[in-house]
């Protein structure tokens, strides 16, 4: 029976990591992953991370950026301190914050920028007049020459 160009479907599967019902294959010999990264985070401590992220929202629902403004913005995210990657734990409730999206991804830039000495570049973000229904970008090419 002839095989196909990269061998058995089953050696295909498994060298890609496909393996039906376990975890994607580990790099073998020479392939490596980055340092801190994983192919796979385990199961329990998902599961662990999901428990403490409902926990900190049960506890603080507002995002504390918004609170600190004087808004009152529901948190949808839960940020750490004192990013994992430069030492923070990552279970440990009181090294989580809640925050809105944008305020996470603002932090999020922050602490890249930081870490990799370029500087943070954020597109701004327009929404619409609700009333009218036009862009509030000035540079939007609707405003032009308004």
């Amino acid at each position: 029976m002839p095989r196909g160009a990269f061998g058995s479907a089953a050696v295909v599967r498994q060298r890609l990591g496909l393996t039906r019902g376990k975890a994607p294959a580990k790099p073998s010999g020479g392939e490596t992953t980055a340092p801190g990264t994983s192919t796979r985070q385990p199961t329990r401590q998902h599961r662990a991370w999901q428990r403490v992220r409902a926990e900190r929202l049960r506890i603080e629902p507002s995002c504390r950026t918004c609170r600190a403004e004087g808004g009152t913005t529901t948190a949808t995210e839960v940020d750490h301190v004192v990013p994992i990657s430069e030492g923070g734990a990552l279970l440990d409730l009181a090294n989580t914050q809640s925050l809105c999206a944008e305020h996470h991804a603002d932090k999020s830039a922050a602490d890249r920028a930081r870490r990799t000495g370029r500087p943070v570049c954020r597109r701004r973000r327009y929404g619409v007049d609700a009333a009218t229904g036009r862009p509030l970008d000035p540079n939007h090419w609707w405003n032009a020459g308004k």
